[in-house]
């Protein structure tokens, strides 16, 4: 098995999942009901068991969240001045919550690849 397209394929998953999580907008039209949480969080447990693909998920991860975070403040700008209050307030409620499941399937890549400082050399 090609260990570069088996992470290309695991990683499409994970970002389809964290995008889906993270914006609102897209949230409402695929439903994370779609995602089985436990293959997502093994796909995580797979790919940090080899330090070559820790590194690599943790660059495609920060990017990913970068990207997506990007997507927020252009909707944010966007908004009247009448309603962009209201459109924080709802932005940063949805976080809260999205930062909560993301965590939930991100965690062993927290604990054990973070917590390592694997990541930053």
């Amino acid at each position: 098995m090609n260990t570069s397209t088996d992470y290309a394929a695991t990683w499409s998953d994970l970002e389809r999942f964290l995008s889906c999580a993270i914006d609102p907008d897209l949230h409402a039209a695929v439903p994370l009901s779609n995602f089985s949480h436990e293959t997502l969080y093994r796909h995580v447990y797979r790919l940090c068991l080899r330090p070559q693909h820790r590194r690599r998920l943790a660059l495609d991860f920060s990017s990913a969240i970068a990207a997506l975070l990007e997507v927020q403040r252009t909707s944010l700008g966007a908004a009247s001045d009448e309603s962009w209050l209201a459109c924080f307030a709802a932005r940063i409620h949805h976080a809260v919550w999205a930062a909560a499941i993301v965590r939930d399937v991100f965690v062993y890549f927290v604990s054990e690849c973070v917590g390592r400082a694997c990541v930053c050399s």
